[in-house]
């Protein structure tokens, strides 16, 4: 069957502004967002203490602020590490906590003050806690199966993917700011940029800024200012932000920071504390930060290293890569940025043929990529709507769209067909309809992303 190009409008109009207005009647399954993970790493996160999550509160999109790994998270040992700040609330043991420490390991040391616990039995392990000033979840707050908890119940052990990782393609011109100098620079490829005593450097516009690596030389006020929101910065090998600098003191919204290098001294040229411990050694982290200044960053993404976090300091910021570790005795505090900045996965779904049952006016949908993660409802348009091309959909416009609750033939595996529950020829009358799939709302942006409205033919009701 040829399908016209505006059929098929696999409108992934990605519909940013517009909110769905009615929630899904349909009950679906509990799983792992990554918007819900303030820390997700592939190895080892450490948070020796003081270090507290601050819960997030007031965001514009709303998120919890989990601490994830795929392998270990260890807590406390040194001060009071408080997951979140002032656990083990909420008092109430029918509400969860905003923050859960996620992971098939699960360490707890002394002075660990945690609200919430999924490891996974199965696969890793969770042993008695012993130490000074521990204090567990409530009763009925932890969690042996990572999946099947309230936060996944998919039965899918695995936690949420990273974002796409850039390629990163570094200059062959540094760019050095000399003690208490400025400078500015737009997007384009660098090799190193060097940050002498209290150098500023300003990134003047929107785009990616691509270097081999970042370096301040010395413990100062320096500053890393953002003139604009959208700025990616992209490092090939690592980056080392020292004592008392600032990193995007005005909070412009929507920075990244991707970072592609392992640990590793690189010649001697890397400064920073050693990262993690794993079985090949320990090296020089590929990302450090000493803290005493300001970060603010919607992500930072350190795909193949450890993450060297020191304080006294608030990140506000999502975390993601390999390793994470707190590398001193001062205290941090890790915050939700509140908002999403990398690229959401839409799976589609469309219609490609239909067919009405005259007698019982049940009607059989095929198409592709049906499942209750693709269809929050079969929407019913006037042909005059349909071929206006409509734009920014959130449903049909006669009131009359069928959703996920009244048909069958969904599931999370996915199908190419479902059937209304309903009568469509009592709940439509006669006339000419054209149908379409309105997408779920996003769990990651709380957004309609998207629709496909199928023109080759109408639905005839006679």
């Amino acid at each position: 069957m040829k399908v016209h190009a505006r059929s098929m409008k696999i409108v992934l109009v990605l519909m940013g502004i517009m909110a769905l207005a009615l929630s899904p009647c349909v009950s679906q399954a509990a799983e792992y967002s990554l918007k819900n993970f303030l820390v997700l790493v592939d190895d080892q996160l450490i948070l020796k203490g003081p270090a507290d999550i601050v819960p997030n509160q007031g965001a514009s999109v709303p998120a919890r602020s989990d601490l994830g790994s795929r392998n270990k998270i260890t807590l406390g040992g040194s001060a009071t590490t408080d997951i979140p700040d002032g656990a083990p609330a909420p008092a109430n043991p029918l509400e969860l906590p905003d923050v859960a420490v996620v992971s098939p390991n699960v360490l707890l040391k002394a002075f660990a003050k945690v609200s919430m616990i999924v490891y996974d039995t199965a696969t890793g392990s969770f042993p008695t806690p012993s130490g000074s000033g521990i204090v567990l979840p409530p009763a009925g707050r932890i969690f042996n199966d990572l999946g099947n908890n309230p936060l996944n119940t998919t039965g899918d052990k695995s936690l949420p993917d990273f974002p796409a990782f850039p390629t990163v393609t570094a200059g062959t011109t540094d760019v050095t700011v000399e003690a208490s100098a400025t400078v500015n620079i737009v997007p384009g490829n660098y090799r190193d940029l060097i940050i002498k005593a209290k150098g500023q450097v300003n990134f003047m516009e929107a785009g990616t800024y691509q270097f081999r690596r970042i370096i301040t030389t010395t413990a100062s006020k320096y500053s890393l200012n953002m003139l604009s929101e959208d700025i990616r910065i992209q490092v090939k090998e690592f980056v080392r932000l020292s004592e008392y600098g600032d990193v995007n003191p005005t909070n412009q919204q929507f920075l990244t920071i991707y970072v592609e290098g392992a640990d590793g001294a690189y010649g001697g040229a890397n400064k920073n504390q050693k990262g993690v411990t794993r079985s090949i050694g320990t090296f020089p982290a590929a990302f450090e930060y000493d803290g005493d200044g300001t970060f603010n960053a919607c992500f930072v993404f350190v795909k193949n290293g450890t993450m060297n976090l020191r304080g006294h300091q608030s990140y506000i910021t999502q975390w993601f890569g390999d390793s994470l570790q707190q590398i001193s005795s001062l205290s941090i505090s890790l915050q939700h940025p509140g908002h999403i900045c990398y690229d959401v996965d839409i799976q589609c779904a469309c219609i490609t043929s239909f067919k009405l049952n005259k007698s019982t006016g049940i009607l059989t949908v095929n198409g592709i990529n049906f499942s209750t993660k693709t269809v929050e409802k079969l929407a019913i348009f006037s042909t005059s709507a349909a071929v206006a091309g409509v734009q920014n959909l959130t449903g049909g416009d006669l009131g009359k769209d069928q959703l996920a609750a009244f048909l069958s033939g969904l599931s999370a595996a996915g199908s190419t067909t479902f059937k209304t529950v309903n009568n469509m020829g009592t709940v439509l009358g006669p006339g000419n309809y054209y149908l379409g799939i309105i997408y779920p709302v996003s769990a990651e942006t709380n957004n309609t992303p998207g629709y496909c409205i199928f023109v080759d033919k109408p639905l005839v009701v006679e």
